[in-house]
């Protein structure tokens, strides 16, 4: 895999280059055992100020039973804060998850969502420590149609005490899907 960004912001804007190449596997260790690994690196090359690289992977593992999925992911690399209240832009991350989601009928299943990720941004002098708990709940109204829920708990613990946070959550969610094939 590679990816390019070219970014061409307006004055003031800094504009910047990205590239990420990174080489993978999919691998099924049984018909219920299945990992991915994938490995890279990323360079971020901006008009102005200094470039910085660092790792770009992923490695998770899923397993399923007949009506429970468990998955342990590890990831790092890169992402953009460009468009949110902040607009802190560039930044590395590294981040741990653990999902479970165990089906109790045909149409309901619950599950629990667990975070931690590390992100230091590279244009602002901060680096901060995201926690995450969620439970999550979806019910199948039709074939093609399920209601959903998600409460939870975030934490930003940052090294800059003004930009620290406790948050509690609720998503709730209507999707719709088509399947062609």
């Amino acid at each position: 895999d590679y990816e390019f960004i070219f970014r061409d912001f307006d004055e003031p804007g800094n504009d910047y280059i990205v590239h990420a190449p990174t080489v993978g596997i999919d691998y099924r260790f049984s018909p219920t055992l299945t990992a991915t690994a994938q490995a890279g690196y990323f360079r971020w090359e901006p008009d102005r100020g200094e470039a910085d690289d660092g790792f770009k992977g992923l490695l998770s593992l899923t397993q399923r039973d007949r009506l429970t999925t468990y998955s342990l992911i590890l990831e790092g690399g890169y992402r953009q804060d460009e468009f949110s209240a902040d607009n802190l832009g560039f930044a590395k991350y590294y981040r741990g998850s653990a999902i479970v989601n165990h089906r109790l009928t045909e149409r309901f299943s619950v599950g629990f969502i667990g975070i931690a990720e590390r992100v230091e941004y590279t244009q602002v002098d901060r680096d901060d420590w995201l926690y995450t708990v969620d439970a999550t709940a979806d019910y199948r109204i039709l074939r093609w149609l399920t209601v959903g829920a998600r409460v939870g708990y975030t934490e930003d613990d940052s090294n800059t005490d003004a930009n620290s946070y406790d948050e509690w959550h609720v998503f709730l969610t209507l999707t719709a899907s088509y399947n062609i094939f």
